[in-house]
């Protein structure tokens, strides 16, 4: 993930887009700091919806977010 973040942080210096694909909630599963990290780099995000509610959760846990 530290490349993902590196890639991030280029774009948003030179004003360019960001376009992520979760691919599997494994990432977000095993690594959720490194996904947080670089979340709010991201123009546009891609999931299915199992990736959806896994990376739900882990912001329902980190902010404990009341529905």
């Amino acid at each position: 993930m530290d490349s993902v973040l590196k890639v991030a942080q280029h774009a948003l210096e030179h004003k360019k887009k960001f376009i992520m694909n979760l691919s599997s909630t494994y990432t977000i599963e095993k690594f959720p700091d490194r996904v947080l990290e670089v979340l709010p780099y991201i123009s546009t995000l891609f999931e299915n919806e199992t990736e959806a509610r896994a990376l739900a959760k882990v912001l329902h846990e980190k902010y404990e977010v009341n529905q």
